[in-house]
Formats: C-alpha cells, sequence, structure tokens
C-alpha cells in the first residue's frame, strides 16, 4: 500500500459474505471487517499517527 500499487476497491473483499454469516465463531471476526474498511475506503498513511 506504501509503494501506491495497492488497487483499493469500492467493493466487500470476497470473503466478507461467509466472514458475515459465521461472525461469531470467528474469533477475528472484528480484525476481518477493519482490514475489508481498509481495502475499501484506504488508508490515512501520510498521516501524523506514525
Amino acid at each position: 500500500m506504501r509503494d501506491e500499487t495497492y488497487v483499493f476497491g469500492r467493493e466487500d473483499l470476497p470473503f466478507m459474505d461467509l466472514a458475515g454469516k459465521y461472525a461469531e465463531e470467528i474469533p477475528f471476526h472484528s480484525l476481518s471487517k477493519q482490514i475489508n474498511e481498509a481495502h475499501r475506503h484506504g488508508l490515512d498513511v501520510d498521516g501524523d499517527d506514525a
């Protein structure tokens, strides 16, 4: 992502329907939701939060 070669999509990642269906059984479901949001909306890599 930092080298600007990653292409962000506007759709959910392909596994999100399945992850949502089994959310209660997936211990890292909240992390997969955050990864999906980063995929859809991008990251602020130039921010001061480093």
